[in-house]
C-alpha cells in the first residue's frame, strides 16, 4: 500500500489494525501504519546485488570468447603493419591496419569497463582510512589538473574510518576526481571535501566542480550503463562508481546546473 506525509510525499507501507475492549466491554481499534520505505530499498539492493553476481558469471564467459579472437586480430594486424612491403597505397594501408589495431584496443577497454561492472569484489573487506586513500588519490589527480590550468583543492577534517574494500573505493575515487577535471575549463576549481557526519554515521565525500555543469534531463540519466555525452567515452565509468558505493552501502548524490558546475556527494557508512 501506499500512504502520504503530511508534506504530500508517498511511502510504502503495512497497515495493521486490532481491536481493544475496555473495563465495561467497550471497544475501540488501534491502527498501526509502518513505513516499509528502508525495508524495500534494502531488498532492491539485495535484488540488484544478485542480478550483477549472475550477470558478472555470463559476462566473463563472454569476454573471454570475445577476447580469444579480438586479440588475433590485433595481433595479424600489428603483423601485416610491420612485416609486409606494400608496393601501392602505403598510406591507405597504414591508416586502416591502423584503425584495426587502435579499435581493437578500444574494444578491450570497454570488454575491461563491462567486467568491472559486472563482477563483484575479489578482495576481502577491511577497516581503512578515508582520508588517507583520499589524499593518495588527490595526488595521482593534481598532475592532470595543473597541465589543464585547474586549482585543485582537497580539505578534509581528520581520521576517518570505513569498511569495505579499499582499491574499489579508489577507482571510483580516480574516475569522479578525472571526470570534474575534464568538466572544468581552465582557470576553473574542482575540491573534494570530506567531512564526518557523526548524527547519521556516515562518511561524506563532496567532489565539487566549477565546470559546464549537467543538463536537467540527463542528470537521471548519468549513472545508467553506456550514456555518455563525452566524445569516445563508453559511458561506464559513473555506473561502475554507483556499483562501488552500493557495494559500501552508501548512497551517491548529484547536484548541478549548466554553467554553474556540479556537486557529486558520496555518504558511506562509518566502519
Amino acid at each position: 500500500l501506499l500512504f502520504e506525509r503530511a508534506d504530500g510525499t508517498r511511502f510504502p507501507g503495512k497497515l495493521e489494525t486490532s481491536i481493544i475492549k475496555g473495563e465495561e466491554n467497550d471497544e475501540g481499534i488501534v491502527v498501526v501504519i509502518r513505513d516499509l520505505t528502508k525495508q524495500r530499498e534494502l531488498e532492491e539492493k539485495l535484488l540488484e546485488k544478485e542480478k550483477l553476481a549472475t550477470l558478472g558469471m555470463v559476462v566473463e564467459g563472454v569476454a573471454h570468447e570475445v577476447r580469444n579472437p579480438l586479440n588475433a586480430i590485433a595481433l595479424a594486424a600489428q603483423r601485416l603493419l610491420m612485416e609486409f612491403e606494400v608496393k601501392k597505397n602505403e598510406d591507405e594501408f597504414k591508416d586502416f591496419t591502423g584503425s584495426i589495431i587502435s579499435e581493437s584496443r578500444r574494444l578491450d577497454k570497454i570488454i575491461d569497463d563491462f567486467l568491472e561492472l559486472a563482477r563483484t569484489p575479489r578482495e576481502e573487506p577491511q577497516i581503512f582510512q578515508l582520508g588517507s586513500l583520499i589524499e593518495e588519490t588527490a595526488t595521482l589527480s593534481q598532475l592532470e589538473a595543473e597541465q589543464k590550468g585547474v586549482q585543485f583543492t582537497v580539505d578534509g577534517n581528520g581520521p576517518i574510518d570505513i569498511f569495505g574494500v579499499e582499491s574499489e573505493l579508489k577507482k571510483a575515487l580516480v574516475n569522479m576526481i578525472a571526470n570534474a577535471i575534464s568538466a572544468t575549463p581552465a582557470g576553473g576549481e574542482v575540491r573534494i571535501v570530506c567531512s564526518r557526519d557523526d548524527e547519521s554515521r556516515q562518511a561524506v565525500v563532496r567532489i565539487i566542480d566549477s565546470g559546464e555543469g549537467i543538463t536537467a534531463r540527463n542528470l537521471d540519466k548519468i549513472f545508467h550503463p553506456y550514456f555518455t555525452t563525452k566524445e569516445g567515452g563508453t559511458g561506464l565509468g559513473l555506473a561502475i562508481t554507483a556499483r562501488v558505493v552500493a557495494d559500501f552501502n552508501g548512497t551517491i548524490d548529484v547536484e548541478s546546473q549548466p554553467g554553474q558546475g556540479t556537486t557529486f556527494e558520496i555518504r558511506l557508512p562509518l566502519g
